[in-house]
């Protein structure tokens, strides 16, 4: 059991990865720093509501992808 568990999440880590890599490859993708930004800022950031919807959309492109591969 431990074992079939330990394939499963160096699964979901290089999947992540892979979309990860992708998404920031994608001409969707906007960086956003928001180290010195505070949690009420960030509700009114226009931004970062549309990075959000951006990075969603690319992730509904990408669903059928990630169910095809979760066929281990």
């Amino acid at each position: 059991m431990l074992e079939e568990l330990n394939k499963l999440i160096i699964f979901i880590n290089k999947e992540y990865n892979i979309i990860n890599n992708e998404w920031q490859q994608n001409n969707l993708y906007i960086p956003i720093h928001q180290k010195k930004k505070l949690v009420k800022d960030v509700n009114q950031d226009n931004e970062i509501l549309n990075v959000i919807l951006k990075y969603r959309l690319f992730l509904n492109e990408k669903h059928l992808d990630l169910k095809l591969s979760l066929k281990i």
